[in-house]
């Protein structure tokens, strides 16, 4: 039961701190989650957390190392592929070996292989922080994606250093060419575990789905299980169990859309999944590591390590000082200038070889690595200064991420306030982004559906192109939406009074109209009172009319009046006396032609459903309506990662996200 409480506090910990970056996005994550680790110790709560330490590294270390396999963008790696090995395996193998020998000289009471070992777990920079260090400060995109390839690598460079290094520190002996060939051998023999598992698991799949048993729950906990399984088999048969995850992430990557038919909700389930367990797990461990503060502060204070604190904080200031150094000027001597810097972000390579520099945050990777270190040595004695070692490492964790949250943004320092020109560039990056989600999701049974999508969100790119800002004037906007809904009261009302409509269906829609109205308003911030009108109208639209024919003939009204505002915006558009920007017509024809496509994607899923023989034909297709929802949350999703970014002002991802809550409103009509 203690157990159970202490874990639900670390999950209430990890909400807390979504909240809190959600409201103070300059504060990376990280550095929120250690110190609520540390607030929950200081409070009077029932909390006790312990892990054993081979628990903790399986526990945590074998899904970050799958998923950075399953992440790897292989369009960048490629690109960039020589300065990222650069930094993920020649850096790191050179800084254990120059660093680890400097930690070992500056305390001899921690072996030369306890070094070796404490400086490999500090290889990994943190994907996490550094993607955070990217959003606070404009990091040119050559050099984040060099370091996103790094952070994603050099977990199996560094991990892998660390593996050999403790071993030796356990077991009594070492050698550099020992360990050197050893390396290659079992490092080989887990490259083709790896891959033997993913093509045993990839027929395994494909059996059970001819047996008629495979859906998208069974495949997420196959996928869920794999790196945990792989891990554990492949230390059992003496191969390097981290390279072998790595290789079975990797593979995943290009088999994801091969695996099963239902291609597009399992890859959008399979990322919702994931995405909830690697901040979960990071999360853990940085509050686990918040939580020990308390505890290493006590133990400081009284003076229980071998050293003094002085002693400690210089050593913590050396080695975080020397990783530094050693960034920037294998950063300045090995990259070439063209790697770094691009006609679009020209930038000096002293500043590139700085970025690099102050942008090597530690962190997950690196603590849980450290927390496996065994309690005992092979012949039972207990493992050498286990705990200075912890110690040590937490602190340079922290002292990175506090560098890469507040020294770097002053290396990167822009202006306040973004230019319209600017704001022009991050939308359309928002949309470029959901472009490219969408590509990602096309398969036969949902290309008529994504394409129809796309070409929604292509029109809003091209009217970027026709504008020298999106950002209208307000006045125009208010009004040509006005102008709108008075076309679709007189269109409604015309049809009234030819009697092609009866009086009940035009009242209700004239009430939705008037919901929507409100929305769009001012009132958008407090819908309750439109809310309720409507709910009692439709209340009462059920009770004296619930006949299919009566929807029928609302959707019809819908329908009609959808054709007769985009042929009066056509015909305003080709007016050369509007007063209407151009691009702003465009926006509006293009939003109501996306809304006819859903119509009439609902009326052909409607005749299908009616057909017998069109049933099966149609049970295999995805709707427009299936996927809309998909594009929608592709979109939310980049415009929040735009605003923590600091790309987008508060009040215009404000906007941003209203206009799709009204575009959402009028697609569920």
């Amino acid at each position: 039961m203690l157990l159970f409480e202490s874990i639900l506090i670390l999950l209430l910990c990890i909400l807390i701190s979504t909240l809190i970056n959600r409201f103070i996005p300059f504060i990376s994550t990280p550095l929120v989650q250690v110190s609520l680790g540390a607030i929950v110790v200081w409070l009077p709560l029932n909390f006790h957390l312990s892990f054993n330490p081979e628990l903790f590294f399986i526990l945590f270390i074998a899904p970050f190392i799958y998923r950075s396999g399953v992440l790897l963008d292989k369009k960048t790696f490629w690109a960039q592929k020589k300065p990222i090995l650069n930094l993920s395996v020649f850096l790191v193998f050179a800084t254990v070996l120059g660093i680890g020998a400097f930690v070992h000289y500056l305390l001899p009471v921690i072996s030369i292989a306890a070094a070796f070992a404490m400086i490999a777990s500090l290889g990994p920079t943190d994907d996490m922080a550094v993607a955070y260090a990217a959003k606070i400060s404009k990091i040119p995109k050559k050099i984040f994606n060099i370091l996103q390839g790094e952070s994603m690598l050099n977990d199996v460079s560094g991990i892998v250093s660390f593996q050999f290094a403790l071993a030796a520190v356990v077991g009594g002996t070492f050698s550099i060419w020992q360990a050197g060939s050893r390396f290659v051998i079992i490092g080989a023999g887990g490259v083709l575990f790896g891959a033997l598992f993913m093509l045993v698991r990839h027929i395994f799949v494909h059996w059970i789905r001819n047996l008629g048993i495979v859906n998208t729950v069974l495949h997420i906990l196959i996928e869920i299980l794999t790196p945990f399984l792989v891990y554990i088999i492949a230390r059992y048969f003496g191969v390097s169990d981290v390279i072998a995850v790595f290789t079975a992430g990797v593979l995943q990557s290009f088999t994801n859309n091969r695996l099963i038919p239902e291609a597009t909700s399992l890859e959008m389930s399979s990322e919702s999944v994931w995405s909830v367990i690697s901040f979960v797990l990071e999360g853990l461990v940085f509050l686990i590591l918040g939580a020990q503060l308390p505890q290493i502060i006590e133990t400081m204070l009284n003076n229980s390590y071998i050293i003094n604190n002085r002693q400690i904080i210089f050593i913590v200031l050396a080695i975080t000082a020397s990783f530094m150094l050693s960034r920037f000027l294998w950063s300045f001597f090995t990259i070439s200038k063209d790697n770094l810097t691009s006609e679009e972000e020209p930038i000096g390579k002293v500043k590139a070889s700085l970025i690099i520099s102050l942008s090597g945050a530690r962190g997950a990777v690196t603590l849980a690595s450290v927390m496996s270190i065994p309690l005992l040595l092979a012949n039972g004695e207990q493992f050498p200064q286990r705990d200075l070692i912890i110690l040590i490492t937490a602190g340079i964790i922290i002292l990175s991420l506090l560098i890469a949250n507040f020294i770097l943004p002053l290396l990167m320092r822009r202006q306040k306030e973004e230019s319209k020109k600017d704001e022009i560039s991050v939308r359309f990056e928002i949309l470029q982004t959901v472009i490219e989600r969408l590509k990602k999701i096309i398969e036969p049974r949902n290309q008529n559906a994504v394409e129809a999508i796309m070409r929604n969100y292509y029109a809003r790119v091209r009217q970027l192109s026709f504008q020298n800002s999106l950002f209208f004037d307000e006045k125009s906007k208010t009004a040509l939406r006005k102008e709108i809904f008075e076309m679709d009261k007189t269109n409604t009302q015309n049809l009234l009074n030819q009697n092609k409509i009866d009086a009940f269906t035009v009242q209700f829609y004239m009430e939705t109209l008037k919901h929507r109205q409100d929305i769009a308003a001012k009132n958008f911030h407090n819908p309750f009172k439109t809310y309720i009108r409507l709910l009692k109208l439709m209340t009462s639209f059920k009770k004296q009319n619930n006949s299919m024919k009566s929807r029928i003939k609302i959707a019809r009204l819908v329908r009609v009046n959808i054709h007769y505002i985009i042929e009066r915006l056509n015909k305003m558009l080709a007016s050369k006396t509007t007063e209407y920007p151009a691009a702003l017509i465009e926006k509006n024809i293009s939003d109501y032609e996306l809304l006819l496509l859903s119509y009439a994607d609902k009326r052909r899923s409607r005749k299908a459903a009616k057909s017998k023989t069109a049933v099966k034909a149609a049970a295999g297709l995805v709707q427009i309506k299936d996927i809309m929802p998909i594009a929608f949350q592709f979109e939310r999703d980049a415009i929040q990662a735009a605003f923590e970014n600091g790309k987008l002002s508060k009040p215009s991802a404000k906007e941003m996200r209203k206009n799709l809550y009204i575009l959402e409103m009028q697609m569920e009509e």
